[in-house]
């Protein structure tokens, strides 16, 4: 299928998964991967795992809170062809590479909201666990059913349905000034349920200077029987930032603020026995400001000076007819209607002059989906087209087909096609970067091969996949009024990744995972140089050759739960800005070990108290994701959770 370089080592990272006496970074509960789980992001109607063609991981928000997780980025880290990078400690900027695929290349969703900026930019840096019920992971293209951005992978955030009614408080403290307080409350009666929750967060950083980070966040989610629900997330942010590109601390004033808000509504009624109407929409809005003022009279004209102020609006509707027959399965017809709106002052580093846009784009999409099962083989099969206000029509397809052999094997095979929407500034920025109104969209296909297998005590998987991308877009400076993108890269990316999970006597859960990634430009366009972000024959920068996840989490008991997670992360390339032009380097391979213990409840004053102490990096390891941003060290967090209950509830799923 493919011929990796170092086979040796390659093989040997698959024998330490299969063998080493190792654990679930996420301490997950034992139930988390053995009970019948019903998804819903993989084909966009509730669904087995069994039954989906495409690979899933879920990972479910209460054990990520009693393991200490505290940000969705940490969760994703230990996910099966997820590289995480982040430019330093907390607030920094967290990009999410899928499976090879670019930093744009991953939808994220909180409650069917898209998060990312119009040409797929998304920051996890502020988004954190409270009141999140699961996080479904769907890797492989997903353009049929949610448009652009979904290239590489979905991630899709659920916030918590209202199940009982009660209260729940926490505290936490620990390294990098870091202060934490946070509500969940939850209510329900009869068909009627609202949970919410907020918290806030405060960390005085990593670096010496000016690196305060401030998060704070809202959500209420309100459920009406299983046909309706409201849900609305606000949060605001300020992250201070000595660094400039070269990762140098050298800045006391620069400082970026964000206020978000999401919200969407959906319903489903039905027409026939086999028939139902859904309708979603959704909402987005986003005011980010950063301001990097003169840094004193020697700076007085602020050329080396930054300011940018922009907003960001996104607003969706989608209509789905649904029909389900025994045999045929379920057929979805749906007609989605977008905008996005972007507007942005921005000066430049460069340059005293101020980049200026108000733009705006539409979208409306037909897509026809078919997914069934029928005895041992189950499929999907689907197609959209898109008719886009800037780009025009384009298409793409998906299909996949899943076969149980022998009760406990599945074998699976699916491939697909999707795009991604230039960005607003690659098509309109002015001043000294000047955007390309005739840029198209980037487009991918993908293919992908994987077997599952499953018995009382034991559960693992292997897939194969190949992704190939064109029409990337490129940065060239070319003298104005001359654009700087263009369509013009091509790259492609495969890979092999392993699950294996092992119950030891219902007591723990050992866990390992491995990715083996091999990238590769296949042209360079304007670019070739190694000191490019395109450079024909090399690697994709900061995808990581081989990433392994091992560890082993304790069922919950007389004394709680605990875990011990090792990710270790393989050499990536990357580019030093610390001179110019800028140089390709090799960022050295890394091993990070974090441990947590959560403490069974007890009664104090009247509710159930409960501890969680986690330490990350344990071992103090230093390395970097970006190349001279240095990840922070050791860090300990120590958490309390109150927990009160009027009564309890069975609904729910």
């Amino acid at each position: 299928m493919m011929a990796f370089r170092n086979v040796r080592y390659h093989a040997f990272a698959c024998g330490l998964l299969l063998t080493a006496p190792v654990m679930h970074a996420h301490g997950q509960r034992a139930d988390t991967t053995r009970l019948e789980r019903v998804i819903v992001t993989a084909d966009r109607v509730e669904r087995s795992l069994r039954h989906t063609s495409s690979t899933v991981t879920v990972l479910d928000g209460a054990a990520l809170r009693d393991a200490g997780i505290m940000l969705v980025l940490e969760a994703l880290r230990a996910t099966p062809g997820i590289a995480v990078v982040q430019s330093g400690g907390p607030g920094s900027q967290a990009s999410i590479f899928s499976r090879g695929g670019e930093s744009d290349y991953t939808r994220l969703l909180i409650d069917g909201v898209p998060q990312n900026d119009p040409g797929g930019a998304v920051d996890l840096s502020t988004l954190t666990t409270d009141n999140i019920d699961r996080i479904e992971i769907v890797r492989g293209p997903g353009s049929v059913l949610y448009g652009s951005d979904a290239v590489a992978a979905v991630v899709h955030v659920f916030t918590r349905r209202a199940s009982a009614t009660d209260v729940q408080m926490n505290v936490t403290a620990g390294s990098l000034g870091q202060r934490t307080s946070g509500i969940e409350a939850q209510w329900r009666r009869d068909n009627v349920g609202i949970a919410a929750g907020a918290s806030d967060q405060r960390f005085k950083g990593a670096l010496p200077i000016n690196n305060e980070f401030d998060n704070s966040v809202g959500s209420v989610r309100a459920t009406f029987g299983t046909a309706a629900s409201v849900s609305v997330r606000h949060g605001f942010s300020r992250y201070e930032y000595p660094t400039d590109g070269a990762g140098n601390v050298v800045d006391e004033n620069a400082n970026q603020r964000e206020r978000r808000t999401v919200a969407s509504a959906e319903a489903t009624r039905p027409i026939t026995r086999s028939l139902a109407v859904a309708a979603v929409a959704t909402a987005l809005e986003s005011h980010r400001r950063t301001s990097d003022a003169p840094d004193g009279i020697g700076d007085s004209t602020g050329f080396y000076a930054y300011q940018s102020a922009g907003v960001v609006r996104r607003r969706s509707l989608d209509t789905r007819l649904q029909h389900n027959a025994a045999i045929s399965g379920a057929t979805t017809l749906g007609v989605e209607t977008a905008w996005e709106q972007q507007r942005l002052s921005d000066s430049s580093n460069y340059s005293v002059s101020q980049s200026r846009f108000n733009a705006e784009r539409r979208n409306v999409a037909v897509y026809l989906q078919n997914s069934g099962a029928n005895g041992p083989i189950s499929w999907t099969v689907g197609g959209r087209l898109d008719d886009n206000s800037e780009f025009g029509d384009f298409g793409t397809v998906r299909a996949g087909l899943a076969a149980q052999v022998g009760g406990n094997v599945r074998i699976r095979l699916s491939g697909g096609s999707s795009y991604k929407a230039p960005t607003f500034f690659e098509s309109n920025a002015t001043a000294f970067t000047n955007g390309n109104a005739d840029l198209v969209p980037e487009r991918g296909r993908s293919i992908e091969a994987g077997a599952d297998f499953e018995h009382s005590w034991f559960s693992g998987s292997v897939v194969w996949f190949e992704q190939r991308f064109r029409n990337l877009i490129q940065y060239a400076y070319a003298a104005a009024p001359a654009a700087d993108y263009f369509n013009i890269a091509a790259a492609r990316a495969s890979g092999i990744e392993g699950e294996v999970g092992i119950n030891l006597n219902g007591k723990a859960r050992v866990h390992g995972a491995v990715t083996a990634l091999r990238t590769r430009v296949d042209d360079a366009g304007l670019q070739g140089g190694m000191g490019d972000t395109f450079a024909a024959g090399a690697r994709l920068l900061r995808r990581p050759s081989v990433t392994v996840n091992a560890g082993i989490s304790t069922m919950p008991g007389r004394f709680g739960t605990g875990s011990v997670a090792l990710l270790r992360v393989g050499a990536r390339d990357d580019l030093n800005f610390a001179g110019f032009p800028a140089e390709r380097v090799q960022l050295s391979p890394y091993i990070r070990l974090d441990l947590s213990a959560h403490s069974p409840r007890a009664r104090i004053l009247g509710s159930d108290a409960a501890v969680t102490v986690r330490l990350q990096n344990a071992t103090g390891a230093r390395y970097q994701e970006i190349a001279n941003f240095r990840a922070p060290g050791r860090q300990l967090v120590v958490g309390l959770r109150l927990s009160g209950s009027s009564s309890a509830s069975a609904t729910g799923r």
